[in-house]
């Protein structure tokens, strides 16, 4: 490796270009700053390569598949289908080469340097880059760090060997398994078993108490959907897996051995810091995420972190809506109030929207009402009346403080959900709009129509 004598001079340097990092590059350059990106691997990190578009990808394929057999209600009769694996491995490889490409050339449009390499720190306000047998030295007047977080099995996990899957790597096996035990209750490992379910493999799902992070009524209404699509669901506070015989055995709190061909896990999550030689730096962390204030700057003058390495709530959501905020602290505009707000999604069958106040949250300020879809003319049209629509409101205030929603729709509903708690609305804000007939947005409107008993369909 050759170390060059000269040291070059960058306004900002972003290290990652995943969702958060190549949204700030791209921002900051709309907004006139010289951006240098550093990646290196591909840009669109873990989000396009291993978790977010994987994972949409496959509950789809999942989705289309289930979906046949509902044609014949509408007379459409298909014999012989079959599903193939592999071809939708290829698919998805298509789209992911699709979208790297596409934010590739939103780069090269906005003039960002684009550096493939490793970078590291070399010393105060210096970093140094590994490109190929070259090592180019850099300063910079602003640095950001946004390399994402690493994914490692659970200790309990690691006499299972290759029989446990982790995080994104399920999306990359080469054939399905037969049987399936998924580890906890988090929005991947619950993408991952009614995937896996809706493609017709065997699957139990093994989650602690309290892990649910939605809504209760979602709850209850997803444990419900599970049963009826034969997912096995066990409530264990702690385990034991092993290996018998090619076979992943996991014993739960009553004794009962659960066996299967393989585990998933979503895995731990900790902050990507070591390729960087962060430890001559001596960065304040919390647990395994690195440490930022409200203007996200770590303890490290004109250093700032994004993304998952940081550990705050909200994934890519969070991650790009962060990104703007901080170019715009950078560049010393004016910057928008953080919303408190950020739907949580699930693209399960049905999928799953939750915003703002939870019903286990609620106290006697509150009350809530839910229609159920079953009452939904297109619905019903659509074969897809499994789920609810739910608002949670200030009995007071009439203020909307929670939309919760599982059902078909749900995921195209969160945003509209999220900008009523955003824009501060009421009940009558919700009663006075008119909405498309027919379509499940009518279900939110008899919601809010049915806490004062005036709901049509109820």
């Amino acid at each position: 490796m050759v170390v060059g004598e000269l040291v070059e001079r960058r306004q900002s340097i972003i290290i990652g270009g995943g969702p958060a990092g190549y949204t700030l590059a791209i921002r900051l350059a709309q907004l006139g700053q010289q951006v240098t990106l550093v990646e290196k691997a591909q840009v669109g990190g873990s989000c396009l390569h291993e978790g977010c578009i994987p994972s949409k990808f496959f509950a789809k394929v999942a989705k289309e598949w289930a979906s046949l057999q509902k044609l014949a209600m509408y007379g459409i009769q298909i014999e012989g289908q079959t599903f193939q694996w592999e071809s939708a491995q290829q698919q998805l490889q298509k789209i992911q080469s699709q979208l790297t490409k596409g934010v590739e050339a939103l780069c090269q449009k906005h003039d960002i340097e684009k550096i493939e390499g490793t970078a590291m720190f070399s010393g105060e306000n210096r970093i140094g880059i590994e490109i190929g047998e070259r090592f180019e030295l850099y300063e910079y007047d602003h640095l950001i760090l946004a390399t994402g977080a690493s994914v490692e099995r659970e200790s309990i996990f690691e006499p299972l060997g290759a029989h446990c899957f982790v995080g994104g790597d399920i999306y990359g096996i080469d054939k399905l398994p037969s049987s399936l035990i998924i580890y906890g209750a988090d929005p991947y490992a619950l993408e991952v078993a009614f995937t896996m379910k809706q493609l017709g493999v065997y699957v139990h799902i093994v989650a602690e108490p309290d892990s649910f992070m939605y809504d209760s009524s979602i709850e209850k209404e997803l444990r419900r959907q599970s049963k009826k699509k034969k997912i096995k669901w066990h409530t264990s506070e702690q385990l034991e897996a092993t290996l018998v015989e090619e076979r992943v055995h996991v014993k739960i709190e009553d004794g009962v051995i659960i066996e299967a061909d393989a585990l998933y896990t979503s895995g731990v999550k900790r902050a990507n810091l070591h390729s960087l030689n962060a430890t001559r730096l001596n960065f304040q962390m919390n647990g395994d995420d690195l440490s930022v204030n409200e203007r996200y700057e770590t303890s490290q003058n004109h250093i700032y972190a994004l993304g998952e390495m940081t550990g705050r709530e909200g994934g890519a959501s969070r991650a790009i809506a962060d990104a703007k905020r901080l170019a715009s602290i950078i560049v010393g505009e004016e910057v928008l109030e953080e919303s408190p707000f950020f739907p949580l999604i699930l693209h399960t069958n049905p999928p799953v929207v939750s915003v703002g106040l939870r019903e286990q949250e609620m106290d006697e300020r509150h009350i809530a009402s839910q229609i159920p879809l079953m009452t939904s003319g297109i619905a019903k049209v659509n074969g897809t009346t499994d789920g609810f629509v739910k608002v949670i409101t200030n009995k007071e205030t009439t203020l909307i403080e929670g939309l919760h929603m599982i059902g078909e729709g749900a995921i195209e509903l969160s945003a509209h959900f999220t900008q009523l708690l955003d824009m501060v609305a009421k009940e009558e804000d919700v009663l006075y709009s008119v909405q498309a007939h027919p379509s499940i947005q009518e279900s939110v409107i008899e919601a809010v129509e049915n806490l004062r008993n005036l709901a049509i369909h109820q």
